[in-house]
């Protein structure tokens, strides 16, 4: 029953994001939009720091690199930037205190800026876009079948102890394999050009579950909201896709895709 309404959840979840991509990118925009507001909340929530002056300062950088997008590339540089200190801060350093500077910088480096760059995407080159989305997705997906049916090695024990090794490997196999075969289908490329750009994606967005593992894990809760049944909140939901996106935008600009 869990897997059936997990499943379910990202049907819906997947159909507002690729039906708004597909349809317009003003509808896209504000769904990105939305969906960086909510997870906002859900970090203030869950973190008992609330600042909204971390709302508007985000609403004004969203609308003002969203109507003069050639400030993508600092954009972006901002995004690096916020994943090498998130790979610091988490993985480097044992304690973390999620004070209201931390939790100022999450919002902004963790949340808003990436979320940025993926509404900048979208607008741009919706083809890639999709090939980013379906990266990720099977990537939560195929780690999640295969840790729950073969996982038996931990990942991170302390951090998240139901996530494995082999749930991990499982779903960056499962990820890169279907990527490149559709990739190649609609003519993105060719293996050789896609397979190591989805490996690296499909490799950092599970290190961003992670650090959301280890924010929720500050916090002592399981989920950041309940406003997805089978998945938690919006925060839970985009984890994947926080830390993911600046690579894989820079991986494509690096190769003249993008």
């Amino acid at each position: 029953m869990t897997f059936f309404i997990r499943s379910l959840t990202s049907f819906a979840y997947a159909t507002l994001l690729l039906g708004s991509l597909i349809l317009n990118n003003h509808l896209f925009t504000v769904v990105i939009f939305t969906l960086m507001m909510v997870s906002l909340w859900e970090l203030q929530q869950i973190s008992s720091q609330k600042m909204l002056w971390v709302f508007a300062v985000s609403l004004l950088i969203y609308l003002f690199v969203i109507w003069q997008p050639q400030f993508s590339t600092i954009a972006l540089g901002l995004g690096l930037f916020g994943n090498a200190m998130l790979i610091y801060f988490f993985f480097v350093r044992k304690t973390v205190v999620l004070s209201k500077g931390v939790v100022a910088f999450l919002g902004f480096f963790q949340i808003s800026i990436p979320l940025l760059l993926v509404a900048l995407l979208g607008n741009d080159n919706p083809e890639w876009m999709f090939l980013f989305f379906c990266v990720i997705w099977l990537n939560d997906t195929g780690a999640y079948i295969v840790g729950s049916w073969i996982g038996k090695t931990p990942l991170a024990k302390k951090i998240s102890p139901n996530k494995t090794l082999e749930g991990f490997f499982g779903g960056v196999l499962i990820a890169t394999s279907i990527t490149v075969f559709l990739g190649s289908i609609f003519n993105l490329g060719t293996w050789v050009e896609i397979l190591p750009i989805a490996i690296v994606t499909a490799v950092v967005g599970g290190l961003g579950d992670l650090i959301q593992s280890k924010v929720k894990r500050c916090c002592n809760v399981k989920d950041s909201g309940n406003l997805l049944p089978g998945h938690g909140g919006i925060y839970d939901r985009v984890d994947s896709t926080l830390l993911a996106i600046p690579i894989y935008l820079l991986l494509f600009q690096l190769t003249h895709y993008v």
